[in-house]
């Protein structure tokens, strides 16, 4: 990143979740860690941590089914 621009929380979050979920740490069908889990992780409000599901969600590597979770869609980002 470029000297002088900052990078807001829920990108960074969204960058470490994403190189986790490319990277193997989850594979295809696997639960991400619950929104309060991931609020203690990263110390952020639900609303930096819902930003940065959403965004990879609007990716394709995540999708979240009500009631029960956010779930690995794809392991891999598209070319």
């Amino acid at each position: 990143m470029p000297t002088g621009q900052y990078e807001r929380p829920h990108q960074r979050i969204t960058a470490e979740l994403r190189d986790k979920i490319t990277g193997g740490r989850w594979q295809v069908g696997d639960r991400l860690p619950p929104m309060a889990q991931l609020q203690a992780e990263y110390g952020v409000a639900k609303g930096t941590i819902q930003r940065a599901l959403r965004q990879l969600e609007a990716d394709g590597l995540v999708v979240g089914k009500a009631g029960s979770g956010i779930y690995v869609q794809r392991v891999e980002l598209s070319t």
